[in-house]
């Protein structure tokens, strides 16, 4: 087995003949690997990871960053490592199953995360969502911990604050990428920049935050609060936003 940026997996002869070319995946597949009873998995840049069988896509495992490696052990599970720099396993064994607070926290994150990429949230995604009318049907387990509900076609993120027992508007999780050209201001110098993300606050004018793959996303939060003069209790919904 072999996978490539051209975003297939080829399955070959120990002669080196091509038996089959598989596609499923939106961008570079970085690791394939063979698991028990013929699955094999894949991870790629698309925060996805693949589970394969009988050469046929049979599961989507949903990650909030690039899955760079994964790989499978003795037991069957399956092990993979994530640009939010997380190993996460994956086991269909209820003795070691995650907690159901583990599980909801990285489908939310993994939300967010498709919402932000280069296509933003596909239209299935956006239907899955809770409606902004019901804010109040929905409590949160810990302050700071964040949420997407749409408004409308308009997917939103939202922050619960335990003080007060709600739910608070962050911004709009615009998802698509404005322009890889940033004009630059004295936090962010001009030029290219992999992504221009338009981040939509109360006042209703959205704000510029350039963004490169690689970036310390913690020292990009604070130059955005900085430049916008917004407080630094933000820098954990604006760090997650990049993620």
């Amino acid at each position: 087995m072999s996978c490539s940026n051209d975003e297939s997996i080829k399955l070959w002869t120990y002669g080196g003949d091509l038996l089959n070319t598989l596609t499923g995946h939106s961008s570079f597949v970085f690791s394939v690997t063979l698991g028990l009873l013929g699955r094999f998995f894949s991870g790629s840049e698309d925060k996805t990871v693949i589970v394969w069988k009988n050469d046929a896509k049979d599961q989507l495992i949903n990650h909030p960053n690039t899955v760079w490696m994964v790989r499978c052990d003795e037991d069957g599970d399956v092990i993979t490592a994530c640009n939010d720099g997380l190993a996460r396993v994956f086991s269909e064994s209820e003795e070691r199953k995650a907690t159901q607070e583990e599980i909801d926290s990285l489908e939310r994150e993994s939300e967010m995360a498709s919402s932000q990429g280069p296509s933003g949230m596909s239209e299935a995604q956006l239907q899955k969502l809770p409606n902004v009318s019901e804010l109040n049907k929905y409590k949160g387990k810990n302050d700071g911990e964040y949420r997407i509900f749409k408004n409308g076609n308009t997917p939103e993120v939202y922050v619960w604050k335990a003080a007060s027992q709600e739910w608070e508007k962050i911004g709009e999780a615009l998802g698509q990428k404005t322009s890889s050209f940033y004009e630059g201001d004295r936090y962010f110098p001009q030029g290219e920049y992999d992504y221009v993300f338009e981040v939509d606050d109360e006042s209703g004018i959205p704000k510029k935050l350039p963004y490169n793959d690689g970036d310390n996303p913690l020292e990009v939060a604070e130059k955005f609060l900085a430049r916008e003069q917004l407080p630094k209790g933000y820098i954990e919904q604006i760090t997650t936003f990049i993620r």
